[in-house]
């Protein structure tokens, strides 16, 4: 199996003549490049190629048959595609991928005034965002006991044999983790926009491909190359890499490369060996050096044909996502990640570092392996700080409202927490003048989160904090076309408000550190008067 040849072609600009003249597939004509964007999966009519494939070895075909049907119906979809592309001139659209092993699709960019135009072209039997994710990191070996799945006798897992896609910002291969060097004068001269000879694959990281391009943020067309190398301002997808199948340092900063066996002292290791340290890495790199990404699919379509000759029976066998997108739940992404699932790989995706809040999840079904940290103590999360009255004076987990001017940028805010009347604060509010500058407390739920601040809009210096409905239920929400609305923590309100003042309280800058209640500076929404719901 090659380490990724044959898939720049699906990744590299794809161009249309017009007139006589070559320009960018969709690229609006006298429209400025820079001009607001919306980045959408146009779906079409027709299963992909993962579903022949898992319908016909269901059926008990051979890996050959199989393979030449998935091939047939990967051309069918181009040729479907192709006169969909033909058409997206009409509206203005940009093609960055086509998607056929898992789903059948186009991601477009385009205007947002051209979305419904879009869904109305022939072909397009539905138009999906292109969720953005941002990268989370997980920690510590021993604490989940892996040394003992090691030395299990026969049934021994160190992962010999398993190739695993770390879905992330890249991989470091020059670090000593991974058999390179470990020298850092290796890394500086490499260009990580090109694989020079000798330096791409290695035996450690067998393959991969950069999807991205270390300018990419989320929010720009990436500029994919075949060198999935991490960046040193990001170093997260090594981070991941390492836990998932790193060999081990020792402390004299040789790559570890003996046996995983009983007599194995962890001692003598600088940085200790991941999970499965006999595993191969490919190195699928969605982020560039900072921001979030949207190229997630392109990554899992990757993996399951990674020599993109239309034969999925290669597939890699296992793919980690430490990435997220907290209280969300991306259907599309997810649909693609159930048909890799399928056809035999193994998804690993993380629920967020969120605590233990409900409500995390990105996948509600059973093919994927999802993991939330809710004990490790070193994660941080957001809180605020009951100080009056003493009966519930303490700290409670909070979550920040993304459309709002954010409290770092603000400073502390003081005041006295009053209970909107009426408590959903959809309607004109009867207690205005109680709440003139105080903090408001607002139940959730009927009204958009995006409506509730601006029915407050008239009340002088004002702030808002949500809590949840009565029963202690977080419920999910509708928002507003381009806004995501984020349940918090399940919590139910104090018999105390009663729709007048509660307590005086204030909001404190600080991280909360479960188990110690340590302060360490960022600041966040004010809150007073909850206590956890029961679970």
């Amino acid at each position: 199996m090659t380490s990724g040849f044959g898939w720049e072609r699906f990744f590299l600009p794809i161009w249309l003549a017009l007139a006589g003249v070559w320009l960018p597939l969709g690229w609006p004509l006298g429209a400025e490049r820079g001009a607001e964007t919306r980045l959408v999966f146009a779906e079409l009519a027709g299963e992909p190629a993962a579903d022949v494939a898992v319908r016909l070895r269901d059926r008990g075909l051979a890996n050959r048959e199989i393979a030449e049907a998935t091939r047939v119906r990967i051309a069918e979809i181009a040729a479907q595609q192709d006169a969909l592309v033909a058409r997206l001139g009409q509206v203005g659209g940009m093609v960055e991928a086509r998607f056929s092993r898992l789903v059948n699709a186009l991601k477009v960019r385009l205007p947002p005034a051209h979305l419904e135009r879009l869904r109305r072209l022939d072909g397009v039997v539905d138009v999906r965002p292109v969720a953005q994710f941002h990268p989370l990191t997980s920690t510590s070996v021993p604490f989940i006991g892996t040394p003992k799945v090691w030395n299990r006798g026969k049934l021994s897992a160190t992962g010999k044999g398993v190739r695993i896609g770390i879905i992330d910002s890249g991989i470091d291969y020059n670090h000593a983790m991974f058999a390179g060097s470990g020298d850092v004068a290796d890394y500086t001269k490499n260009n990580p926009a090109r694989v020079e000879p000798g330096t791409f694959p290695t035996e450690k990281v067998v393959g991969g491909y950069d999807f991205a391009g270390d300018e990419y943020d989320g929010t720009q067309t990436p500029r994919p190359d075949s060198d999935p190398l991490d960046c040193e301002e990001n170093s997260h997808g090594s981070h991941v890499a390492g836990i998932a199948a790193g060999m081990g340092v020792l402390t004299n900063g040789v790559p570890y490369s003996g046996g995983y066996g009983e007599e194995l002292n962890m001692d003598k290791f600088l940085i200790g060996p991941g999970v499965a340290p006999e595993a191969k890495l490919y190195a699928l790199k969605v982020f560039g050096c900072k921001g979030t990404t949207g190229l997630s699919v392109d990554a899992m379509e990757w993996a399951a044909d990674p020599d993109a000759d239309g034969d999925l029976s290669d597939r890699l066998d296992v793919v980690n996502l430490s990435l997220g997108n907290s209280y969300t739940h991306p259907e599309f992404e997810n649909n693609a990640a159930a048909r890799l699932f399928k056809l035999g790989c193994i998804v690993v995706r993380a629920a967020g570092n969120s605590g233990n809040n409900f409500y995390a999840l990105m996948s509600y079904d059973d093919s994927e392996i999802t993991v939330a940290n809710s004990m490790d103590d070193g994660i941080e999360n957001n809180s605020i700080e009951v100080t009056d009255p003493p009966v519930i004076r303490d700290f409670y987990e909070a979550v920040e409202a993304a459309f709002t001017k954010k409290l770092k940028i603000a400073g502390e805010i003081a005041g006295r927490v009053v209970y909107a009347d009426p408590p959903k604060a959809c309607e004109d509010l009867k207690n205005a003048v109680a709440i003139e500058g105080n903090i408001a407390m607002i139940d959730r739920g009927v009204c958009f989160f995006l409506d509730k601040p601006d029915l407050l809009g008239h009340v002088r210096g004002v702030e808002r904090g949500w809590a949840t409905d009565r029963d202690g239920h977080a419920r999910r929400h509708g928002g507003h076309p381009g806004h995501d609305d984020h349940p918090s923590r399940g919590r139910k309100a104090e018999g105390t408000f009663g729709g007048r003042p509660a307590c005086n309280a204030w909001r404190r800058c600080h991280d909360w550190r479960p188990g110690t209640g340590r302060s360490t500076g960022t600041c966040q929404l004010a809150r007073a008067g909850v206590r956890d719901a029961p679970s």
